[in-house]
């Protein structure tokens, strides 16, 4: 997190500085173009830089540098003609909402260099509450000072981009000390105009010592706090280093209204409040993301490996279920699993149950002593979600839902006495939108769970969410264990129809950040996190049965499974079950494809 309170003091500094430029433009110094120049020669300051590092680089990176800052100065100099041209409550804004932009995408076509889901969501958190700034100005004002501040958000982000591989490849001294001599280095070769030449002699005879010295006070004020500001582009993405500029144009809102008696009422108010809580708002959030990807994961803790297994699915797949699951136990060896109790096979008749299925289940994984996890309620592991018996898929809702309380009542009486049962999960992701499931009353959940725990209060009750968009408050709360999902390639229903299957730009920090801020607001720091289900199977545009075997491959490779492992040992938590147990199974007797299968059978028994 250091980068971002360096960011908020530097910009501090930069909103005040920016203030005084805002009144000497519009008091003394007439011509932008004459003060990009002399803000450009004042980088020769870091010549004061030089006992604190050494200045050395490569050819390469020496011209790299040269030309970083002649792009940063053009940037300042259409930014010098913004400010003078607009309020600077709205100019800055403006540029610091393009130039991260600009920057973000200048970082991706050069540097390939991309963001974790967090730090998108709190990218354009920061850009968004930029956009706010200008919206609450007049139409003429924006378009007046739209294309000034694009070009100087453009060459200000090219130029933030290309900090990162002079830093990279340089010390940080040296990295600051040649991109300012860049900036020096164009501002005097435009000398050579001499139109150039008279009016910057001109500008200097209009001014009186005393604006000098507020001049040159204010650079070398300025000149501290640009320093600062140059040090997160080294240790951050340049887009974030960037975007997180926003802090100084909440401070120059403010100051713009105490110095120089810029006033806000209204809908212009309005939107200026909505943008600063934007732009504080995604600082804190990128703040709390850069926390949680920096708490150390113990790679040597003990990770207990479940499977889920659904003998529906193994069906679907033209398999013999039974040998599925006694192939399991006897190669796989699990001593965690998870199973489904469907309502549609249970109870294919009204209040008459065969438990045959269920029962042979129960009683092997017993047997191999392992402990189970009965999933009991109308939306239960795999498609279509949710499973009603045809007898009941019409009833009025009020009636259907007393048939499913009576069937899970009817459940959880016959399996409660089984030590082999150490979990009931109630329902599966049930906020979650997806699937094909009828709509539900309110407090479903609560009164299932209440309806369970009135018949077996020893036992705890899991409720599960979806890991990558589901909010894990509600579920989190509501059960005594939360289990969620972690799918890393999915086929999005609406997504995916465009762009095919899509990989989630997540990484494992973000179930580490979820989860800190989902005990945070539950307030409970020691219930059980668990992921209940991972991907470990391809997901494609059509049901799996459907799908080519060449692009169930392509889609979920024994490589990319192995990567999906270290994935998931990287989000910290300890228990995980895998999904795909029927999958393994048909690729290896069907497709002569054994490696998922060895992966796992190799996976389980190490616990780590």
């Amino acid at each position: 997190m250091t980068w971002i309170w360096i960011s908020i003091i530097s910009n501090s500094v930069l909103a005040f500085s920016a203030i005084f430029d805002k009144m000497l433009l519009g008091r003394s110094i007439k011509d932008p173009f004459v003060y990009a120049f002399w803000s450009a020669i004042s980088s020769l300051a870091v010549v004061f830089l030089i006992p604190f590092g050494s200045i050395s680089v490569s050819w390469n990176i020496f011209l790299l540098s040269l030309a970083t800052g002649a792009i940063w100065f053009l940037g300042a100099l259409f930014f010098t003609i913004s400010i003078s041209r607009g309020e600077a409550s709205t100019a800055f804004p403006l540029i610091g909402a393009l130039a991260p932009i600009a920057t973000f995408f200048a970082s991706t076509a050069f540097l390939s260099n991309n963001l974790g889901l967090t730090e998108y969501i709190g990218f354009l958190f920061l850009v968004f509450g930029g956009f706010i700034f200008l919206i609450a100005e007049e139409p003429k004002l924006r378009i007046l000072i739209l294309i000034t501040t694009g070009l100087s958000a453009v060459f200000f982000g090219i130029s933030n981009a290309l900090l990162n591989p002079i830093f990279a490849q340089s010390s940080f001294v040296a990295g600051i000390f040649w991109t300012r001599i860049g900036a020096v280095a164009t501002a005097v070769t435009l000398l050579i105009f001499q139109k150039l030449r008279q009016r910057i002699f001109i500008a200097a005879g209009e001014r009186n010592i005393r604006d000098w010295l507020f001049y040159w006070g204010n650079r070398a004020f300025a000149a501290g706090g640009v320093i600062l500001n140059f040090y997160p582009f080294a240790l951050t993405h340049p887009a974030l280093a960037d975007a997180a500029n926003g802090f100084k144009y909440v401070a120059i809102v403010f100051l713009g209204w105490l110095i120089l008696g810029e006033r806000f009422r209204g809908k212009i108010l309005a939107f200026k409040a909505l943008a600063t809580i934007s732009i504080i708002g995604g600082l804190l959030w990128i703040g709390l993301g850069e926390y949680a990807s920096s708490i150390p994961v113990d790679q040597n803790r003990e990770i207990q490996w479940g499977i889920t297994f659904s003998h529906k699915f193994s069906r679907d797949l033209g398999l013999d279920w039974r040998e599925n699951f006694e192939a399991i136990f006897n190669d796989l060896k699990p001593k965690k699993i998870r199973l489904v109790a469907y309502w549609d096979e249970i109870e294919k008749e009204k209040s008459r149950y065969d438990f045959a299925d269920l029962d042979w289940m129960i009683n092997h994984a017993s047997g191999a002593g392992a402990e189970i996890i009965l999933a009991v309620g109308m939306r239960v592991p795999r498609w279509p979600e949710c499973h009603v018996p045809r007898w009941a898929q019409n009833l009025e809702l009020r009636i259907q839902n007393l048939a499913l309380h009576e069937y899970m009542r009817v459940v959880v009486e016959r399996y409660k006495e089984n030590p082999a049962i150490k979990m009931w999960q109630v329902e599966n992701e049930p906020y979650l939108r997806f699937g094909e499931c009828p709509e539900r009353e309110g407090g479903f959940l609560e009164k299932e769970i209440e309806l369970v725990k009135s018949v077996d209060l020893a036992r705890p009750i899991l409720v599960t969410d979806g890991g990558e968009f589901g909010d894990w408050y509600r579920s989190a709360e509501a059960g005594d264990v939360f289990g969620t999902t972690m799918y890393r390639r999915a086929y999005p229903r609406f997504i995916g129809s465009i762009l095919g299957p899509v990989e989630y730009p997540i990484s494992p920090s973000y179930f580490r950040f979820k989860e800190k801020i989902i005990r945070w607001l539950i307030g409970d720091y020691d219930k059980q996190f668990i992921v209940v289900e991972l991907q470990a199977e391809p997901w494609g545009n059509v049901e799996l049965p459907l799908l080519p075997l060449g692009e169930q491959i392509r889609l979920f490779s024994p490589d990319y499974f192995r990567d999906t492992i270290r994935y998931a040992r990287e989000t910290g938590f300890g228990e995980y079950y895998l999904w795909g147990s029927e999958w393994w199974y048909w690729m290896r007797e069907k497709q002569n494809v054994p490696d998922y299968w060895d992966e796992v059978k190799i996976l389980i028994p190490d616990g780590k």
